[in-house]
C-alpha cells in the first residue's frame, strides 16, 4: 500500500502536468509519430477525423512529424 505522501506527491506531479500540457502535448505527439510510421511500415491507411467524419487516409500522405507550437511562433 503506498504511503499518503508518495500518493499526495502523485497526485501533485500529475496535476502540475496536467496544468502545464507541455509533457503530455509531447507524449502525444510522439504516440501520433509512432503511428503513422507503424502504418507507413505497414501499407496499412490512417483513421483521421476530417470535416467531422471519420475517414481513411493513405499513410504516405501523412506527415510523419509534427510541428510543435514553438515552430509557428518564429
Amino acid at each position: 500500500m503506498p504511503l499518503l505522501r508518495d500518493t499526495l506527491w502523485d497526485q501533485t506531479h500529475i496535476a502540475q502536468a496536467f496544468a502545464e500540457g507541455t509533457p503530455i502535448d509531447e507524449a502525444m505527439n510522439q504516440a501520433v509519430r509512432n503511428a503513422i510510421r507503424l502504418h507507413q511500415r505497414m501499407g496499412l491507411p490512417l483513421a483521421v477525423w476530417r470535416d467531422g467524419t471519420t475517414v481513411w487516409v493513405n499513410p504516405e500522405a501523412v506527415p510523419t512529424e509534427i510541428e510543435s507550437e514553438d515552430s509557428h511562433s518564429s
